[in-house]
C-alpha cells in the first residue's frame, strides 16, 4: 500500500490486494468511512508516471481517448508515510502442563478464531487470523522447564485486531491453565 499526499485534505491511496476476499474488504472499510470522510473509490486506470516528459505523454494518452482531456485528471503528489505500526500484544504464561499438552490446546484455540496455520520456524509457531475487528498475526512460542512450561504468544494488527484476539485468548487460556 502507498499513499500519496495531493494537498493539505487530499490523498489517493494505491491499495495492492491478493484476492477477492481482500478487494471485498478494502470496500467494506471504505463503506464504513462514508459518513466520516469525503471517500470514493475512483473508476478507471491508475498510471504512476516518473519522468519529466508528463505533458508528451499527456498529449499521446490524449489522442487515443473518445473525449479526449475530459476523462483524465492530473495530480501532483508527493509521497505521505503515514506513521501507523501494527500494535502487539503478548501474553506468557507459566503451566505445571507440557508443552505437548499447551501446544495441542492452542491449536484448538487457533481453529476456534479461524485462525489458519502459516509456519513453523525456530521453535515459533506463525497464525494469520482474519477477525471481525481486523487481520492479525499470531506467533506462539512454547518451551519445556523443570516445573512445565512457559508459553509466549505474540499478537500483531491494526485497529483493535490485536487486544480482540488478545482478550480472547486469554480468556481461553486462563480457563484452560486454571486446571493445572
Amino acid at each position: 500500500m502507498s499513499c500519496c499526499r495531493i494537498n493539505n485534505m487530499d490523498y489517493i491511496v494505491f491499495v495492492d490486494y491478493f484476492s477477492d476476499a481482500e478487494r471485498k474488504r478494502i470496500d467494506y472499510a471504505i463503506e464504513r468511512w462514508r459518513d466520516k470522510a469525503d471517500i470514493t473509490r475512483e473508476k478507471g486506470i491508475i498510471i504512476r508516471f516518473k519522468d519529466k516528459n508528463i505533458d508528451s505523454f499527456l498529449d499521446d494518452l490524449y489522442s487515443r481517448l473518445d473525449t479526449g482531456r475530459e476523462q483524465v485528471r492530473v495530480f501532483e503528489a508527493d509521497m505521505h508515510e503515514p506513521e501507523i505500526r501494527a500494535r502487539e500484544e503478548v501474553l506468557i504464561y507459566h503451566s505445571s502442563a507440557g508443552s505437548d499438552v499447551i501446544e495441542k490446546f492452542l491449536g484448538y484455540i487457533m481453529a476456534k478464531i479461524n485462525a489458519h496455520y502459516e509456519f513453523r520456524q525456530n521453535g515459533i509457531i506463525r497464525y494469520a487470523a482474519s477477525t471481525k475487528k481486523g487481520q492479525a498475526r499470531i506467533e506462539i512460542s512454547i518451551s519445556d522447564s523443570e516445573a512445565g512450561s512457559k508459553t509466549r504468544i505474540k499478537i500483531s494488527g491494526y485497529a483493535s485486531s490485536a487486544k480482540f484476539l488478545h482478550d480472547r485468548i486469554d480468556e481461553e487460556m486462563k480457563t484452560f491453565l486454571g486446571g493445572f
